[in-house]
Formats: C-alpha cells, structure tokens, sequence
C-alpha cells in the first residue's frame, strides 16, 4: 500500500475469491470477498464487498459490477 501511495495511485482493487489471508481483511468466517482501495490524504481507505454486492468505484461511477460478476463458475 505504500509504494502505491507514492505512485499516487488513487484506486486498486484487491480480487480474493478464493478467501485466503488474514482475517483483519477477509473476515470471520473467511469467504471469497473483493477489497476496493481508494486514496485519501496520503493514505487508503478500504471498502470490501462480498458475494451478492455490487460494487463501487469513484473512478468509474457508472459501473454496475456485482461481485459475483467476476467470481469464476
């Protein structure tokens, strides 16, 4: 995250459908989620949607993307 801050990158997504990593940023219990990073003063903020949501984005305002979108069959 700090290298892309220094890039100023001001929004990335992190895809996770399989559900692995560190409960602090899938959850409990652990499932398939999608964490949208949005840089604000310096630093990101974090948005994680899960199965069923739809996704938001500030870079691109009309996009109407459900998680389930892209998870794989």
């Amino acid at each position: 995250m700090e290298e892309s801050a220094s890039l100023n990158i001001s929004e990335y997504w992190i895809v996770n459908l399989r559900g692995l990593g560190d409960l602090q940023f899938i959850g409990n219990p652990k499932h398939p989620n999608l964490t949208v990073c949005y840089l604000v003063n310096g630093a990101y903020e974090q948005q994680q949607y899960r199965i069923g949501d739809t996704i938001s984005s500030y870079l691109l305002p009309n996009l109407r993307l459900k998680v389930d979108d892209i998870r794989p069959i």
